[in-house]
């Protein structure tokens, strides 16, 4: 049964630098934390203006009652040393993009009305890099109830091209045990599967596919992300539980 679903974002034209990539909704059955949840989502993909500071918030709404304490942890950072930018948690900024492995606390979520959140800010310059900041959110009392959220940034520089949002990509089963078929309306060239720690399990080329099965019979239990190129940019990001044996 379909589970999961990406959406592919193709190059069509030169248009305007500024145009937002879509948002990369993942509804995932039996997703690791149930003291919060993820608004709108817990993954962004978008386009960034060139010099220019861009804020990019993950929320986390309380979903039991009582206080909530919440921690985060850098789990995979590639966003280049010559960009700038800084993240953000509920309660305190601090101050730079921090190196994986990077911690800190949120101010406690005390009420039905506070949200905690982690926000990225992030100013590419010029840049023309893809880069992705992922970041655990966890429970401080109960570490294992926690997940990632994921931020997949594209600097534009000037005169980049600009994508559109009209290709689907499918996965499934997911959760999966043996084989993952993926599908598509749209070329892909590589498939990336990555640990939740950042960690790169396998790469795939596929030689602008719109279908392939991929064994990932020697793939641990567990929740990884699946980062999905066409024509060479990285244009999606999708978690994939990986389960039953």
């Amino acid at each position: 049964m379909e589970v999961g679903s990406i959406n592919l974002i193709k190059t069509e034209h030169v248009k305007s630098i500024f145009t937002l990539l879509c948002l990369v909704a993942i509804n995932l059955t039996g997703s690791a934390q149930t003291s919060f949840s993820w608004s709108p989502n817990d993954s962004i993909v978008t386009n960034l203006s060139p010099n220019t500071y861009t804020e990019l918030k993950i929320k986390q709404i309380k979903q039991q009652p009582g206080s909530l304490d919440l921690a985060i942890e850098v789990v995979y950072n590639d966003i280049p040393a010559t960009w700038d930018g800084m993240v953000c948690v509920f309660g305190s900024c601090l101050g730079t993009i921090p190196a994986v492995g990077g911690t800190a606390d949120q101010s406690t979520i005390s009420t039905a009305n506070d949200t905690g959140y982690v926000r990225l800010t992030v100013n590419p310059f010029n840049g023309t890099e893809s880069a992705t900041l992922r970041i655990k959110v966890y429970d401080k009392n109960n570490p294992s109830d926690g997940d990632t959220a994921t931020w997949v940034v594209q600097g534009q520089g000037l005169g980049i091209h600009d994508y559109e949002a009209t290709n689907t990509l499918t996965m499934y089963p997911n959760p999966a045990i043996n084989t993952l078929n993926i599908e598509s309306d749209a070329n892909i060239d590589k498939v990336q599967l990555v640990s939740v720690n950042g960690q790169l399990v396998f790469t795939r080329d596929l030689n602008n596919t719109m279908m392939t099965t991929l064994d990932i019979s020697d793939v641990k239990n567990g929740v990884y992300m699946i980062n999905t190129f066409s024509e060479g940019r990285l244009v999606g990001v999708d978690k994939l539980m990986v389960n039953g044996k």
